[in-house]
């Protein structure tokens, strides 16, 4: 038993409730059970209950052991102190709050135990998606479940942009610059990106834009691309700008090693994405309307300025020290253009909406994710093989968000797809 399962038929009422009764033997009367609190604090507020004839308004607290009130350090909280009701699978220990018991229902012989085995069944599932037994899904089930996770998706990204807002003293600018170097690293070289995009101010890059030399030698040299040395002209004339340009900004280089190369593409190496981005931001120079461009002006922006080819040296290489077996393009895939614009330009115009509290910037955002096409990658391509298909990267996206955030973590109690499963057990 756990306590996200009493919430759940608790806020469902699968309970007897007309046949209640306190461990006292006091009768109660359940008029209102709360709603659902799912910040910290008691887990159910404003309830009403009557307990011999004596009605009482407050909030009501679930827990599988009484005594979890004490391990939970709740009698600390003054938050606690209004609780009406506390709610338990197993009463072990009385709950004593300003001098008084606090009325205790236990539920251990109330619970629907077919119920109960068919919420066990679903959420100790051994396959990755815990509900692919249960297919053929319902349509209005999947449709409601991807729209909560792509709205989670959107929030969860934007929180992550809040919290650099926060921390670099609140510059829009600074929080598109490094939602632009996360979405350079990918998914391998993300952290490394942001460490980069912390490193060196937007403004800085700004101010050294009229050469592209100089952009490269400061992202590779802060990067501790350039701390070796491998003659060629190229390399040579990033060392000299960078030996002066570390010393005119007092900037120092990255550990190398936090970069990875292994499990990644030769088209994905960090060398080759640090060449791209510099090509962008050198064509770019922060200059966009977010206010004003249309969802799909946006995105032909995205895909003119990213479709630029970075310097000729990258045409014979990967990295600084060797030469490719074969000349290759040093310019982005469309799946690579379109994974900038999915991991940089929604998430912050997602944020952008609910930091400025403008629904128009969010919408725009979805309006983005509906004209890209779907992703391609192993989470998607098992859910079409369950029957669950992903016509847009509106739906890839929210895919993805409900494979790593409701089935790994076996949410099906919030989740609209459990729901519906349970619905009929």
């Amino acid at each position: 038993m756990n306590e996200s399962y009493l919430q759940y038929i608790w806020k469902l009422r699968r309970i007897p409730i007309k046949n209640l009764f306190t461990t006292d033997g006091e009768k109660i009367t359940i008029h209102n059970f709360g709603w659902h609190n799912l910040d910290p604090g008691p887990d159910f507020f404003n309830g009403q209950i009557e307990i011999a004839n004596l009605k009482w308004s407050g909030n009501i607290e679930i827990h599988v052991k009484s005594s979890d009130w004490y391990l939970h350090k709740h009698q600390n909280d003054d938050s606690y102190n209004n609780v009406i009701l506390h709610v338990v699978y197993e009463h072990d220990k009385e709950v004593v709050v300003n001098g008084e018991i606090i009325p205790t229902l236990e539920l251990q012989d109330k619970i629907d135990k077919e119920h109960f085995e068919a919420y066990c069944q679903l959420t100790k599932s051994p396959n990755k998606i815990p509900c692919s037994g249960h297919k053929p899904y319902d349509d209005l089930a999947i449709f409601q479940q991807l729209t909560v996770a792509l709205i989670e998706r959107g929030n969860r990204k934007a929180k992550e942009l809040e919290e650099v807002f926060l921390n670099c003293g609140k510059s829009l600018i600074h929080v598109l610059h490094y939602a632009l170097f996360s979405a350079f690293g990918g998914r391998v070289n993300k952290s490394a990106f942001q460490q980069l995009a912390n490193a060196i101010s937007y403004s800085i890059l700004l101010k050294e834009s009229s050469e592209k030399v100089k952009i490269e030698a400061l992202l590779f040299g802060i990067a501790g691309f350039l701390d070796d040395h491998y003659p060629h002209p190229y390399q040579d004339s990033l060392i000299r700008e960078w030996s002066f340009l570390k010393h005119k900004y007092n900037l120092n280089s990255m550990p190398v090693s936090v970069w990875k190369f292994g499990g990644v593409r030769p088209s994905s190496f960090p060398t080759i994405k640090i060449a791209q981005l510099a090509q962008f931001i050198f064509e770019w120079k922060y200059n966009t309307n977010w206010k004003n461009d249309k969802p799909v002006e946006i995105i032909q922006n995205f895909d003119s300025l990213l479709s630029t080819a970075s310097s000729p040296f990258w045409k014979t290489h990967y990295t600084f020290d060797k030469t490719s077996k074969s000349l290759h393009k040093p310019c982005m895939s469309n799946r690579a253009k379109q994974s900038i614009v999915i991991n940089a330009a929604v998430p912050y115009l997602w944020f952008l909406g609910t930091e400025k509290k403008e629904e128009a910037y969010v919408q725009k955002a979805v309006d983005i994710l509906e004209i890209l096409p779907s992703e391609c990658n192993k989470v998607i391509t098992d859910w079409k093989d369950l029957g669950v298909l992903s016509k847009n990267a509106a739906d890839s996206q929210s895919l993805l968000e409900q494979k790593n955030q409701f089935c790994t973590f076996r949410r099906c109690l919030v989740c609209k797809i459990g729901y519906k499963i349970l619905a009929k057990s």
